[in-house]
């Protein structure tokens, strides 16, 4: 082979290699689409629309509690409600949003104020509407108060007693020496409030001890007891746990959303 044919074997060996080379980079660079091996655009993150909140809830606490109240009983304060047998006088206590719900909790004043009559406890299930709310549900007299017609005092909510949140009240009375105190629990269940009580919580017969004997007309020593709500096992029960002069327990179990005592009788019962 001549000199002249072997670098013309040479340089089209080179350039075959060179062409090579370029149609690589073409195929890595421009001419991957076909291939599916060049970097794709990433897709345009859309963000979900926000959630429209209530225009009620943009109202200050008591804004919304009086919204509440006169949704409940058209006005935003106070309202008297004269029924068959007993007559009340409302003033709002609190509102608990549960979700998209709101509890209204109205205490009522019984306008008879003879010793046996007794307050209550309303609530109202309501559907924010606009800056106000539509009821969906009323119980005006659940729960029970005091003697001489007072509304529940110490009233509280609480969450670790049931599946849901738990409305409790107290009230009490005394009886020619004998006092004694109870509370209501009412359970906001998802259709209904649901009531439990009274539940027993003191107990005392001071009033009637006689200083010159030291016991009751009956023979009793004084005996004075107070209770507190522990030992609470969620969905379950829980304890009223006595101190004072005796020392003693009452169990409640939780069955169909209410709490009732194991025992027939409670020991602090006047």
């Amino acid at each position: 082979m001549g000199r002249s044919r072997l670098i013309a074997v040479a340089l089209g060996a080179f350039l075959l290699g060179a062409l090579t080379v370029c149609l690589v980079l073409l195929i890595r660079g421009g001419g991957g689409s076909e291939t599916g091996n060049a970097a794709q655009p990433t897709p345009r993150q859309v963000a979900a629309p926000p959630a429209v909140m209530p225009a009620v809830k943009a109202l200050p606490s008591a804004g919304q509690l009086a919204a509440a109240f006169a949704a409940a009983f058209g006005r935003p304060d106070s309202a008297r409600i004269d029924g068959d047998d007993h007559s009340y006088r409302y003033r709002p206590e609190r509102l608990i949003w549960m979700g998209e719900r709101a509890v209204l909790i109205s205490l009522g004043t019984n306008v008879e104020d003879f010793h046996a009559a007794s307050g209550t406890m309303a609530v109202h299930y309501l559907a924010p509407e606009g800056t106000g709310f539509r009821v969906t549900g009323a119980w005006p007299e659940i729960g029970g108060g005091g003697t001489f017609g007072a509304a529940p005092h110490h009233v509280a909510v609480n969450r670790s007693l049931s599946p849901y949140p738990v409305i409790s009240g107290e009230g009490g009375g005394t009886w020619q020496g004998y006092t004694c105190s109870w509370a209501y629990l009412i359970e906001l269940g998802p259709d209904r409030p649901i009531e439990s009580g009274p539940i027993p919580l003191s107990y005392t017969n001071a009033g009637a001890v006689l200083p010159e004997t030291g016991r009751t007309m009956g023979g009793d020593l004084e005996r004075t007891v107070e209770g507190r709500i522990g030992n609470i096992r969620r969905g379950r029960g829980f304890d009223v746990i006595f101190t004072g002069t005796e020392r003693f327990i009452e169990h409640y179990d939780y069955r169909g959303n209410r709490f009732a005592r194991n025992t027939p009788e409670s020991r602090a019962v006047c």
